[in-house]
């Protein structure tokens, strides 16, 4: 039941959080959390979640944060409409505020988003705000918040419509006179449609561009809202709808074209311009043209098209052919150019890091050249099919943006540079600059400090319709930049494994002040008794624990002592701390109600297993003479076998990544990616080297790449491997694939196999290469400091394919310093080898075992896969 609200204050304008919810599991505590602590008074916004239906759980949380939060959260629960349209919809008529923000239950807010968002609004009386966001594992449009914070429209900042995701912020009163309204059911790109309306219909679009406020989630668990994909009629009626209300809510004209252009662009030219184009089945790839092509002769106008860069329109004129053939060359032709950022000097100047650059877009590794005819620059041609074409104007407008990421987050700022064409010999023009990037360590960050943590620093190169992004690489056997101790922090650039520019900013104690606070630390210094040193290092020891303190408080953090030298910190404000044993062990809890309320089960001398009263006591067995078994009592039948392997395999990993490190691995081939667990685990256990992972099937791919967008290390392909080349067709379910059918055990044993082979079955082509032809690709930009080849560990996990793809490494099999495969006992799949076979293969190769770990057993005890880790033992690195 909807219950109203007290305590609101008369007059001030508030806010809804509006949360559609469905099957979100863990990812809910963290929005809710994000939403119950933010900055804004509590009295200026409540929170509506509307729950589509839950059935795992998510209902009675929901529930539960009601009653802890009865001021602030309300619920409303109803049956599943299986798309989020209709609770947010439900959500806004719910809200009395006058304005309303939506947001996803599987991401969240940053502390003071609310009260940043709601005073841009009450300042400029918007109708549409917009706010920074940032992602977790996830890439984010930036570019239109570079400007900061401002009120404009879409005619005098057209690039609002990068950003169509509807986590913004609305006037409700706009909402329900300009009557819009989130489409209900089956509806495809629902928030792309509201929000194209929405800009179009705004007077005043606010902009909150100086600092991040909201966090795009990337969910690991394959749970959303909306859990099916779109067929190609479906995506592309909604594209067509989106292009109906431009025509409707427009004049035609100069601001009508400017509407139409990232539309153009991202929902229709690029789905027949790029190489994801060949992952779709023949089918698709002839209904996706003949839908492009349909909607550009009858929904855009021809002046929309020719405002456009001459590479989009000659995409344009291939399309309108419907010549398939030709935009697969052009799109062959395309990925042959690449980008080039090559770093000369680096250098400080007080907080600013000046960089030289020199900057070129090149094919097989000359820069692109235009060649100039009288006045005329005409644009490079990429294959006969093109037609030369007037780009002066286009050439003139190139750019080179350099953009530093933060690491853990897409959090990205511009860096200020400056930009010189390099002239080609004669009349030609190349596409290559001398750039020089100024940036501020200390003003960075919309006039404030860089965060702390690890940035990445990349070049986006546009020109004449073309733009690739790359990282600033250094030429081999270049030094290392000298780090800068700044305002409170140590900012350190350094070269990747890879080669790349990147800045670590670490917190430090302010230096003695002797008039060296900003100045470069140089490589050779005066020295100092031992003792000095002792007592200057411990003073800015000392120094930087006061400072991280003061800043937690700053950020809103409580800081909670529990001992000498530690403190909890929590963005819960009342923390509950009690002494286990006194100076060693402390319990702590969000309220009250956790005074006395544990038990305590000892292991060893500094550790205990706590738990509520009432609660079953834990089974605990020691593990050796450094840790426990702690689990929960079962007296399932499979109990025991489950938790066994579920054991092994925590250890398999844990394995692999000690292997991982005792072999000095540069590079892990990650082959049948799946969603990306695989690289994300490897990741979290703490490997910081190469990444390439391999999956065909489009929309796991996608899935891998939203995983390594933010990560430089992290490379994804989407081709299929064996031991021969060409095209494969491979059988894909909602949650795996394979390019084997399942045997008559493995539909027998695995219902899921069962019911895909029956009726969920679907083929696509996918293309198929062989390792050993991509191997001198993979390793060519990983370079060791000694001036051995790259150490490369395979990892396969192909639904019995492994076998296949390892004998396409052919003779560069010696490459391989370790392995991991599935080896099978019970064959689940048609032609899958045997254990024993696989074995021989691998170890006739020179490999050995290091560890086999049951991955799925019978009911009966026996092992059906394991999971088996092996090493070329003659390539691990000497101990010293």
């Amino acid at each position: 039941m909807i219950r109203s609200f007290a305590g609101r204050r008369h007059g001030e304008p508030g806010l809804s959080v509006v949360v559609p919810a469905y099957n979100v599991g863990g990812y809910l505590d963290r929005c809710l959390d994000s939403l119950v602590n933010q900055s804004l008074d509590r009295a200026r916004y409540d929170v509506i979640v509307v729950d589509d239906g839950s059935t795992d759980g998510t209902a009675e949380r929901l529930d539960l944060a009601a009653k802890q939060h009865p001021d602030l959260i309300r619920v409303k629960h109803i049956t599943n409409s299986g798309w989020p349209g209709r609770p947010r919809n439900i959500g806004t008529d719910l809200s009395t505020r006058e304005y309303v923000f939506y947001c996803d239950a599987d991401d969240w807010l940053l502390p003071d988003a609310l009260e940043a968002m709601l005073d841009r609004a009450v300042h400029d009386n918007a109708d549409v705000v917009m706010v920074r966001p940032v992602g977790s594992r996830r890439q984010m449009p930036q570019a239109v918040f570079d400007r900061g914070d401002r009120c404009t429209n879409w005619r005098e900042t057209p690039g609002v419509f990068t950003s169509l995701t509807c986590q913004k912020l609305f006037r409700r009163d706009f909402l329900r006179e300009r009557g819009l309204r989130f489409g209900e059911g089956r509806v495809r790109l629902e928030d792309f449609q509201f929000m194209v309306a929405a800009y179009l219909r705004a007077e005043r679009v606010s902009i909150v561009g100086s600092r991040p406020c909201y966090v795009f989630e990337r969910r690991t668990d394959g749970g959303h809202l909306t859990q099916t994909r779109a067929t190609e009629d479906e995506y592309f009626a909604s594209v067509e709808k989106i292009l109906d209300i431009v025509l409707a809510e427009t004049e035609p004209g100069p601001h009508q074209d400017m509407a139409f252009d990232r539309l153009i662009r991202a929902e229709l030219v690029s789905h027949v311009s790029r190489p994801a184009l060949f992952t779709k089945s023949p089918e698709d790839q002839v209904a996706v043209l003949s839908h492009v092509r349909r909607l550009l002769t009858t929904k855009v106008p021809p002046s929309a098209i020719a405002r456009l860069d001459a590479g989009n329109r000659e995409w344009i004129r291939r399309i309108e052919r419907g010549d398939l053939d030709a935009l697969k060359r052009r799109i062959r032709a395309q990925e042959e150019i690449a980008g080039s950022a090559v770093v000369g000097t680096v250098s400080w100047d007080d907080s600013v890091l000046t960089v030289d650059l020199a900057v070129a877009l090149q094919r097989h590794g000359v820069a692109l050249s235009l060649e100039r005819r009288g006045e005329s620059l005409l644009a490079l041609r990429l294959d006969a099919d093109d037609e030369p074409s007037d780009v002066t104007n286009q050439f003139a407008g190139s750019s080179v943006q350099v953009r530093v990421r933060l690491r853990r987050s897409s959090e990205e700022w511009r860096v200020p540079v400056a930009l010189t064409n390099v002239a080609a010999d004669g009349t030609d023009r190349l596409l290559a600059w001398s750039a020089t990037m100024r940036l501020d360590v200390n003003t960075l960050a919309a006039g404030a400090q860089l965060p702390v943590g690890v940035w990445d620093l990349v070049a986006v190169i546009t020109s004449c319709g073309i733009q690739r992004i790359v990282g600033l690489q250094a030429p081999e056997g270049t030094d290392e930049p000298a780090p800068a101790v700044l305002d409170g922090v140590r900012a350190r650039p350094y070269w990747t494994k890879s080669g790349a520019l990147a800045m670590s900013i670490r917190p430090v104690a302010p230096p003695p002040s002797r008039g060296t606070e900003n100045q470069m630390p140089t490589t050779t210094s005066s020295p100092a008794t031992p003792a000095k040193h002792t007592r200057r290092s411990r003073r800015m020891k000392k120094q930087a624990w006061r400072l991280a303190l003061a800043s937690a408080r700053r950020m809103g953090l409580s800081v909670t002592k529990v001992g000498a030298g530690q403190v909890l910190v929590s963005r819960s404000t009342a923390p509950k701390v009690a002494t286990l044993v006194k100076g060693r062990s402390w319990i702590v809890s969000k309220g009250d109600k956790a005074g006395g309320a544990f038990t305590a089960d000892r292991l060893g001398d500094q550790h205990w297993v706590l738990g509520k009263p009432g609660a079953a006591a834990p089974h605990i067995d020691e593990v050796g003479s450094r840790g426990w078994l702690i689990s929960r009592p079962d007296t399932g039948a499979l109990a025991d076998i489950h938790l066994e392997n579920q054991t092994l395999q925590h250890l398999a990993a844990r394995h692999v990544t000690w292997l991982l490190a005792r072999y000095d691995v540069d590079l892990v081939l990650d082959v049948g990616a799946n969603t990306g667990q695989y690289g994300q685990n490897l990741r979290r256990s703490g490997y910081r080297g190469r990444i390439a992972s391999f999956e065909p099937v489009p929309h796991f791919a996608d899935a891998v790449d939203k995983l390594a967008a933010n990560d430089s290390q992290w490379s994804v392909y989407r081709i299929a491997l064996g031991s021969s080349e060409g095209t494969v067709p491979i059988r894909v379910q909602r949650t795996f694939s394979s390019l084997l059918p399942a045997s008559d055990y493995g539909k027998g044993r695995f219902g899921t196999l069962r019911d895909f082979a029956d009726k969920d079955e679907h083929v696509v082509d996918v293309p198929l290469r062989r390792l050993e032809t991509m191997l001198d690709d993979l390793v060519a930009d990983v370079h060791r400091a000694d001036g051995a080849p790259p150490r490369v560990f395979l990892k396969m996990d192909t639904q019995g394919f492994d076998l296949e793809t390892f004998r396409g490494l052919g003779d560069r099999v010696s490459d391989i310093v370790g392995l991991q495969s599935e080896v099978a006992l019970l064959l689940i799949y048609e032609g899958m080898p045997r254990m024993p076979e696989a074995l021989a293969t691998y170890e006739s190769a020179g490999f050995e075992i290091s560890g086999m770990y049951p991955v799925t057993t019978e009911p009966d005890g026996r092992v059906i896969e394991y999971d088996c880790v092996m090493v070329r033992a003659s390539t691990a690195p000497t101990l010293r």
